[in-house]
Parts: C-alpha cells; sequence; structure tokens
C-alpha cells in the first residue's frame, strides 16, 4: 500500500489530514514543514504514492519544498496536491508536477474523493 504524505504546519489541520485519511484506509505519514517532508521522503521515497501540500510553512514552504523536489530525480515523479489558501492558484501555476489544487479551507468529502481518484489513477481531474 502507497503512503500519503500530508505536509502542513498547523497541527490541527495535519492531524485532521491524517485521521481522516487513516480512517479511510490509507497509509499516512506527516510532515510539519518542505524540510521535514524532504528528510522522511528521502528516507521512504519508494513507499509514497501522493504528497498533500500546503504552501505557506515555516523552514521551508511549500513553494521551495517544490523546487527541491523537482531537481531530485527521485522524487520528482511523486504526485502533489496542494492545499492552500492562497487565492488564484492553479495546479498549472504551481508548476513542480503539481497534479492537483485545493482552496482551503476545503469540503472533506471533496478532498476525500480526489485523493481516492489519485491514488487510483495519479491523474488530476480534466
Amino acid at each position: 500500500m502507497m503512503t500519503i504524505l500530508v505536509v502542513d504546519d498547523n497541527p490541527p489541520i495535519r492531524q485532521l489530514l491524517v485521521e481522516t485519511l487513516a480512517d479511510e484506509g490509507y497509509s499516512v505519514a506527516a510532515a510539519a514543514n518542505g524540510r521535514d517532508a524532504l528528510a522522511y521522503l528521502h528516507a521512504h521515497a519508494d513507499a509514497v504514492g501522493l504528497i498533500l501540500l500546503d504552501l505557506s510553512m515555516p523552514e521551508m514552504s511549500g513553494w521551495g519544498f517544490l523546487q527541491a523536489r523537482r531537481a531530485d530525480s527521485e522524487l520528482r515523479d511523486i504526485p502533489v496536491l496542494v492545499l492552500s489558501a492562497y487565492p488564484g492558484l492553479a495546479a498549472a501555476t504551481i508548476g513542480g508536477g503539481t497534479i492537483g489544487y485545493l482552496k482551503k479551507p476545503w469540503d472533506m468529502a471533496m478532498l476525500s474523493a480526489e485523493v481516492q481518484r489519485l491514488c487510483r489513477t495519479g491523474k488530476p481531474a480534466a
């Protein structure tokens, strides 16, 4: 079973995502910022099938994480679903291998459906 890596600096949001996805049967890991996420991925890259990523975080933002991930041949193909409050974003404008974008606050049912679809297909909605 592939693991979903949740990367968000807000502990209640991170915990909600981890618990909800685990309750839905997913294997889930969590990181509080981009630097922690990269460390986790370097140890477990083969096990991660999807990254849920916040953009605004201390130490290393989601933007910095995407740049580092894009430069790393072992990590660049792991799909990323961005969860952020930044207005006017779309996956195409974020770049860095991002396959989707959900604006915070998101609807948990919509997020669950998108995660299920991405874990099944690895492709964004048309």
